[in-house]
């Protein structure tokens, strides 16, 4: 899918079941929702409801906040997906606001210009598991690989050249490994 202004990709609703098989989507901005969307959020997917991410590519999106996915207040599962070059001010890949588990996926390239340059996770959240990942080349202000507040676990991950004015690589509160 390819974005353009307001709803150029895919915005959930709140408690919406909804799967995503090998799609690419690239070029979403969102001045208001991005790829999917309604809010400045998430440039190709704003999440409120059950997503599973399986496979696909996610390139040049952007947003304020999620540059290719913003998991808002509910789950999110990607599965083997490839997220490069997005951009946003918090989680230039992906923004976690809920429940999230990422696995064997791939972050290339992304930039916040504050926290999380491939993946942000807030406090408030219900927390990250991230599983057999790679983090190269994302850079943010702080955590250029994976920036999070919340109780969050990562095992098997690599991470490879990530840049942040303070962080590197991650920035941790309350991260298990």
């Amino acid at each position: 899918m390819r974005g353009g202004r307001a709803g150029g990709g895919h915005h959930r609703r709140r408690h919406v079941d909804l799967s995503v098989s090998n799609l690419n989507f690239r070029n979403g901005g969102s001045g208001a929702g991005g790829a999917l969307g309604d809010t400045p959020a998430g440039g190709a997917i704003d999440n409120g409801g059950n997503l599973a991410v399986s496979g696909g590519n996610f390139t040049d999106n952007t947003a304020a906040d999620g540059g290719a996915i913003l998991n808002g207040d509910g789950s999110l599962n990607v599965t083997d997906a490839v997220f490069a070059d997005n951009t946003a001010n918090n989680g230039g890949a992906v923004e976690n606001n809920g429940a999230m588990v990422l696995a064997g996926s791939t972050f290339t390239g992304n930039t916040a210009s504050e926290f999380g340059g491939a993946v942000a996770t807030a406090a408030n959240s219900a927390g990250a598991k991230v599983t057999g990942c790679e983090f190269t080349g994302n850079t943010a202000g702080a955590g250029g690989g994976i920036w999070t507040t919340a109780t969050s676990t990562v095992t098997g991950s690599q991470f490879r050249r990530n840049n942040a004015a303070n962080g590197g690589t991650t920035t941790l509160s309350g991260m298990r490994r």
